[in-house]
């Protein structure tokens, strides 16, 4: 048993919307075996990052409140790795009741969650402050920040519900800039055993965060990472 099968364990599951394939004897990339929820999947920097870890063997569970998007993205997925394990579900973010649905759900298809990379937002063209409508303003403060929120405190609770939580780690902040592959690129290797080292923790909540399990450490503690 590996440091992540032993970090996370497993439990039955119900299922949400079955995984479209099963993994195979097909080659190993670096993150073969792991499931992440990438959220904002059907375009932009969420998009990019599922292709990356698609590429790197994950397991993945995405969801964007745009279903045709979303769709075309697995469709695409599907055609360069035919045996990814995927699942897909259309949500809006803002909804946090619909978000621990979904975050319980993947955790009981996949029977483990390995990270999450919140990438859904808006990003509105906005006039100046004294001219902003607080229409505007809410949907975004509701998207990328309560979204976001929603996300990580549902994914903690799922991962954390085998078995007693540690305290988390103190950490610092960190900044990743770039077109969405090179965005994508950095995520996955953060997620890879490659970056067991980093134990530190980030958070750039517009961006997106990555919850990432510290497997360097005996005790059970998250490295954030904005992505």
């Amino acid at each position: 048993m590996n440091a992540l099968d032993a970090l996370w364990g497993s439990k039955p599951a119900e299922q949400p919307a079955a995984p479209t394939s099963a993994p195979t004897s097909a080659p190993r990339g670096p993150l073969h075996g792991r499931a992440f929820i990438v959220t904002g999947c059907g375009s932009g920097i969420g998009r990019a990052v599922a292709i990356v870890l698609a590429n790197a063997g994950a397991r993945l569970a995405l969801t964007d409140k745009d279903k045709e998007e979303g769709a075309t993205l697995c469709a695409e997925i599907q055609r360069l790795h035919p045996d990814t394990d995927l699942a897909f579900a259309g949500l809006d973010c803002r909804d946090e009741e619909a978000v621990g649905k979904l975050v319980r759900s993947f955790k009981r298809t996949f029977k483990r969650l390995d990270g999450l990379v919140n990438c859904a937002g808006v990003n509105l063209p906005l006039p100046p402050a004294h001219q902003l409508g607080m229409e505007a303003w809410n949907l975004t403060m509701d998207t990328n920040v309560k979204g976001t929120f929603a996300f990580c405190k549902h994914f903690i609770a799922a991962v954390t519900a085998d078995q007693e939580f540690q305290d988390p780690p103190s950490g610092g902040y960190a900044i990743v800039v770039g077109e969405p592959v090179e965005v994508a690129k950095a995520v996955a290797f953060l997620l890879s055993p490659d970056a067991s080292f980093i134990t530190v923790s980030f958070h750039i909540p517009l961006l997106g965060v990555v919850l990432i399990p510290d497997c360097s450490s005996r005790e059970r503690s998250y490295r954030l990472m904005a992505a």
